[in-house]
This record gives structure tokens, C-alpha cells and sequence, in this order.
């Protein structure tokens, strides 16, 4: 969650600039996204992108690219792994 307007910035004024974290589920329909080459067909329906609903201020995760992250539904483990490993960093 970005707390001010930024723009053309250099990497360095990123960090300064998020105010916080949050979670968003990139739910797709994969049947519908394959049926043609458009990637966003398969995304644009109500409720495929529910985000949230909390929050986590940026001085509460002292170190952005390296948090474990954990999806558990209904007691079991569904997702395990670390913001170290997404293709596209977090600002360190």
C-alpha cells in the first residue's frame, strides 16, 4: 500500500514511500484464461481479486524481502514459502 504519490522514482525512494502491507488472492479461471490467448479473461469477474482485509503498517515488517508467507485452509497447509523467492523483489 503505497502512502504518498510517487512517480519516476528511483529505487531508493520506494521504500520510504510504502505505508503498508497487504494480501491480495490473484484468483483465476483457468478453463477461461486458456480458451483464448487473453491472460486477463480468466480475471475479470466479481470477486476474483479479494484483497485484504487487514493491513500490516510498513514499520511492523522490519525486513520486506525476506517474510514467510503461509495459506491455511481449514487446517491444512495449502501455501508455504517466503517473499525471498517471488520473481519481482520487494524493496529491501
Amino acid at each position: 500500500m503505497i502512502g504518498h504519490r510517487l512517480h519516476r522514482a528511483a529505487e531508493a525512494d520506494v521504500r520510504p514511500a510504502i505505508f503498508g502491507y497487504t494480501l491480495l488472492n490473484d484468483v483465476r479461471a483457468r478453463d477461461l484464461q486458456f480458451r483464448e490467448n487473453q491472460i486477463t479473461l480468466g480475471k475479470n469477474f466479481d470477486g476474483f481479486a479479494p484483497i485484504g482485509p487487514w493491513i500490516v503498517t510498513a514499520d511492523d515488517i522490519p525486513d520486506p524481502p525476506n517474510v514467510r508467507l503461509r495459506a491455511i485452509l481449514n487446517g491444512r497447509t495449502m501455501q508455504d514459502g517466503s517473499s525471498s523467492a517471488w520473481i519481482l523483489p520487494l524493496p529491501s
